[in-house]
């Protein structure tokens, strides 16, 4: 069975969606925070985890199967990857 490599293609959003996207996803985390410290009565282990997490995601975004950008540097990054396989 021949191995596939999964490869993530982004392309460039809006100024204002992309605004929109980093305010849910810093609700998203401070909320998780905030039940943590609310609910759970501020377990430490659950924000180094979360920490954790957030590295973990920001190191994968500088993948060297990821790109971003327009689309049609996206369509000629594909077309540059399949011709060197």
């Amino acid at each position: 069975m021949a191995n596939k490599i999964t490869e993530v293609v982004i392309l460039q959003e809006s100024v204002i969606a992309s605004w929109a996207k980093d305010i849910v996803t810093f609700a998203m985390f401070a909320g998780t925070m905030y039940f943590n410290h609310r609910v759970l009565s501020g377990n430490g282990w659950v924000d180094v985890l979360l920490l954790i997490m957030v590295m973990l995601w920001l190191a994968g975004l500088n993948s060297s199967r990821a790109f971003k950008g327009s689309r049609t540097d996206a369509i000629q990054w594909l077309q540059e990857r399949e011709k060197a396989e």
